[in-house]
């Protein structure tokens, strides 16, 4: 039952709160005092289109907001599904429209997808106008009524409960093939790296043999560049006599001859001798 209906900047209405006693509730006018605009805010309850043309001239949006009281909690199911809180029966029904067109809804201020707010709108307003397909023509609101008649209302919570239970168990299945799927492909990489590293024939030792190697070629590469050209240049000036060094020369030429001959891979010492 809708128990209080607030507007904001919708239309022709800045600012209006009404509070709807018990039982039958009579809105009387004459044409256009505004009958229809409150049927208009109210059936943006139910998930009705809306645009930026509803908003009030000036102000930047609109806001309907809607109190109602249920008779029974046929809605529990469907506003759990939807992670909303379910306080005793109370649901505050809101909507948003701003002026870019776009529109937020809530129930009990958790904000929900447009079709939630129209399948839970729909069970709780039922609007009869010209042309309008009525309500009592849904099959599961002809089902909620007849539930509620027959006093079903134990057997609908344990089907609920069960239905939940079995949504549980078909989510914690599909997680643990997820998490299956992925350990086998883990598996295989992990198998094809080990018969790559066991193929490889890979000793105790090769890495630090390996690694002198290179440092050794390293240094060939740099005494090639440098003092190499340089022990050449004292041998063509004729710096070398008898099998050392000219005086004034010595220290430079015996240096760059022990690199130039490190690089070759004999001993300077015996070189120079």
């Amino acid at each position: 039952m809708l128990s209080k209906l607030s507007i904001s900047n919708y239309i022709l209405i800045d600012s209006l709160e009404i509070s709807f006693p018990g039982g039958l509730g009579i809105i009387t006018g004459q044409t256009g005092a505004g009958k229809s605009i409150l049927l208009g805010a109210l059936s943006l309850l139910t998930g009705a289109k809306a645009d930026a043309s509803m908003i009030s001239e000036g102000a930047d949006s609109c806001v309907v907001e809607g109190e109602f009281s249920l008779p029974n909690g046929s809605l529990r199911p469907l506003l759990e599904e939807n992670e909303v809180e379910w306080d005793g029966g109370e649901l505050i029904i809101r909507r948003v429209l701003n002026r870019s067109g776009r529109t937020r809804s809530f129930i009990n201020d958790s904000p929900v997808p447009l079709g939630v707010l129209s399948e839970v709108g729909k069970q709780l307003v039922d609007i009869h106008s010209q042309h309008q397909t009525a309500l009592l023509a849904d099959s599961r609101f002809q089902l909620s009524v007849l539930d509620y008649f027959a006093g079903n209302d134990a057997l609908l919570k344990e089907c609920s409960d069960a239905w939940k239970l079995l949504i549980t168990r078909q989510k914690e299945l599909s997680e643990a093939e997820e998490r299956l799927s992925k350990l086998s492909s883990e598996r295989d990489y992990v198998q094809a790296r080990y018969k790559t590293l066991n193929d490889a024939g890979l000793r105790e030792g090769e890495l630090a043999e390996l690694e002198e190697e290179q440092k050794k070629a390293c240094q060939r590469r740099i005494y090639q560049r440098s003092p190499a050209r340089g022990a050449k240049y004292l041998f063509a000036r004729g710096r070398y006599e008898c099998g050392c060094f000219a005086e004034g020369s010595g220290a430079t030429a015996r240096k760059g001859f022990g690199l130039y001959s490190f690089a070759w891979g004999f001993a300077p010492e015996a070189a120079l001798a």
